[in-house]
């Protein structure tokens, strides 16, 4: 990161060091409790020492602290000092750093705010090869030149704001905190619709019972949790997101996961109804798909209102012999 026009390198403590961070400052402190903190600071000295401040000068008690930054970690950014330097919270370092990128290469901040709504971890580059998703802007122009492209990732990286391993990146959590916080909500409606574009252009749509589909979907699908999860109701008229909520829901049933699907596939639906009416096709297959998820959990009682809905829309759009409502009438038939 820069600090008043320098670059300045901060690292990541081994676990066992970070805690002892804390536990120099709160010997009581239970070693569960702080190594939780320290994961969730991603063992950043920096930050970690602003987290004794802010329990020093607070009396917070360890695990309600916890508690705050497992629920609000950007709002906790600038809470606490770090000893003999005030005014120096991690918020305030790294807005310097991203201040002085804007003026150097505005093409890397609009990069790293599509990063800082996924996954820390193994962020995939070839995500973003197709620079005709993006919306227009200088990073839009940079993706479609392979030397730009190289120096606004290069930029992030020489910033500290992320670490590259060949064609992955890894951003750390406190900086995409920090920057999801910079972001108006206007800004982060595009930038999730950018990725929600991005991912339906690379993940397969043909899931159930394909396995060739599946290993695509497993690298992404942190990255595909992480979006949605950054989306939220004013957002539902974002181009693609109820497909892409589908879609993973349909992955996590046919992994064997229907509780975590039954959520997604309720949002999808619901994001259809908003989008395309209540009579649409889409919701027709929205209806069904969460209908089946309810039957492989045990409720055929709430699945049989939701499939005669689907199929009324079905034979209403395409006539009685059309292959979606043969597919709904077939998963009438399995609720008896």
């Amino acid at each position: 990161m820069t600090a008043l026009g320098t670059i300045v390198t901060v690292p990541v403590l081994p676990r066992g060091e970070a805690m002892a961070m804390l536990a120099g400052r709160f010997p009581a402190m239970d070693p569960v409790v702080a190594d939780r903190i320290c994961a969730l600071l991603g063992d950043l000295p920096l930050a970690v020492e602003q987290a004794a401040g802010y329990l020093d000068q607070t009396g917070t008690p360890p695990g309600e602290y916890a508690d705050l930054l497992a629920g609000q970690l950007g709002d906790m950014l600038d809470e606490g000092e770090v000893t003999d330097r005030p005014g120096m919270t991690v918020a305030v370092l790294w807005e310097l750093s991203l201040q002085r990128l804007r003026g150097e290469c505005p093409a890397a901040v609009e990069l790293l705010e599509l990063w800082a709504l996924c996954d820390p971890e193994k962020i995939p580059l070839g995500l973003f090869a197709e620079p005709a998703r993006f919306d227009d802007g200088p990073l839009k122009d940079a993706a479609g030149n392979r030397a730009r492209w190289a120096a606004t990732t290069g930029a992030l990286v020489g910033y500290s704001l992320a670490r590259r391993d060949q064609d992955m990146v890894d951003v750390h959590r406190l900086v995409q905190a920090a920057t999801r916080r910079a972001m108006s909500p206007t800004v982060r409606t595009a930038r999730a619709g950018t990725l929600v574009r991005l991912l339906r252009g690379i993940l397969p749509e043909d899931i159930m019972r394909n396995p060739e589909a599946w290993p695509v979907w497993r690298v992404y699908l942190p990255h595909v949790i992480a979006v949605l999860g950054h989306t939220g109701a004013d957002d539902a008229t974002i181009d693609g997101l109820s497909w892409l909520c589908d879609r993973t829901a349909t992955y996590l049933q046919e992994h064997a996961q229907p509780a975590a699907a039954l959520t997604l596939f309720h949002r999808a639906l619901a994001i259809a109804e908003v989008v395309y009416g209540p009579d649409h096709p889409a919701v027709s297959n929205r209806l069904n798909n969460l209908a089946s998820t309810l039957w492989a959990l045990g409720r055929a009682g709430e699945a049989l209102p939701l499939l005669l809905r689907a199929l009324a829309i079905a034979e209403a759009v395409y006539g009685s012999e059309h292959p979606s409502g043969q597919t709904i009438r077939y998963n009438l038939d399995q609720l008896d």
